[in-house]
């Protein structure tokens, strides 16, 4: 496991300034002012990009119920979450190739790349679905709550891959140090 280390030590020094920099930006979301998102004084908003699955009436309600501040914050949000796909998609390529043998690399670059690619696009749809409010657009939100879901879905593929890596290389060394004992 050292050997294995030192030999992909670029690709985690990688990850490791990916993880920084979404723990950057998710601070500076996370310590955005608590009013930010709130929509009254008892209901706080949950953002779509955290969501699993939404109605596309949703997309309308929330911007409609939402002060012209949090409105603000919320596309600030959104700006801020470019940064954190391309910190995301980096680190979870530099995470998982080292795991693969040359063959598969290409799959785990693009398996890696999915959830990446799903919330940019999800992003774009949002300041979409912004620059028409107050106009509902049914198929936009549908659209934009479809990625949102597919995003989270392919993420969740993407960490059981990686569980499920992680354990084939710790039981073909475990394999390789009983043959060579």
């Amino acid at each position: 496991m050292k050997d294995f280390l030192k030999e992909h030590k670029w690709e985690y020094i990688t990850a490791l300034v990916s993880l920084i920099v979404f723990l950057v930006i998710g601070a500076v979301i996370l310590f955005m002012p608590l009013d930010a998102f709130q929509i009254d004084d008892e209901i706080t908003f949950r953002v779509l990009d955290e969501r699993f699955y939404y109605e596309g009436t949703d997309v309308y309600d929330l911007f409609a119920n939402i002060s012209q501040s949090a409105y603000q914050r919320y596309k600030l949000f959104v700006v801020l979450d470019f940064v954190i796909i391309g910190a995301c998609g980096v680190g979870m390529t530099a995470l998982m190739t080292p795991l693969c043998n040359k063959k598969s690399q290409i799959l785990a670059v693009c398996l890696s790349l999915l959830p990446s690619a799903f919330n940019f696009v999800e992003n774009v749809l949002t300041i979409r679905a912004m620059s028409y409010f107050p106009t509902y657009m049914e198929k936009l939100s549908e659209a934009l709550s479809a990625f949102t879901t597919i995003k989270w879905c392919s993420l969740i593929i993407w960490a059981l891959t990686f569980i499920a890596l992680i354990v084939l290389k710790c039981v073909k060394d475990n394999k390789k140090q009983v043959e060579n004992n």
